[in-house]
């Protein structure tokens, strides 16, 4: 839990831990659950706003809002460097999954299996094509299992 210390209403210092408070007034005797002294304000650590691949959500401090101190976020662009590594990771868990969904369903395509053999192999052959999807690594439309 973080504490903004506040002083003629301006923020001075965040963020502040209670050990910090606590050492900063160490002649101060402190009831549990944690209340800070005067000019201490908690701050509700707010989610960071959902992001593309693309970009990155940076924390920008805090600001008074609806009667509470808040973390605040701005929205960069994230590096080239940092875009193509991630479009990497991506590929690679989706095809980590394709290969999983693939191995999981290998026995469907024995002689004696009791199944519609076309629908799996038309099922596996759109798990062997997501790399040639358009939207591939980022949105991929992952095929419905044959029922």
């Amino acid at each position: 839990m973080a504490y903004a210390f506040i002083q003629d209403g301006k923020i001075v210092e965040y963020p502040l831990y209670e050990g910090d408070i606590k050492l900063r007034h160490r002649n101060t005797s402190f009831i549990s659950p944690f209340v800070p002294p005067d000019n201490y304000a908690w701050v509700e650590e707010t989610r960071a706003p959902e992001v593309t691949y693309t970009q990155i959500a940076v924390p920008n401090g805090i600001e008074y809002r609806d009667g509470a101190y808040v973390t605040t976020w701005r929205i960069e662009n994230e590096s080239s460097e940092n875009i193509q590594h991630k479009l990497e990771s991506y590929a690679f868990a989706a095809r980590d999954k394709r290969n999983k969904l693939l191995l999981l369903c290998d026995w469907t395509q024995t002689i004696d299996a009791p199944v519609n053999q076309s629908k799996w192999q038309e099922y596996r052959s759109k798990l062997r094509d997501i790399t040639k999807q358009s939207g591939f690594p980022v949105n991929i439309d992952w095929p419905e299992i044959p029922t």
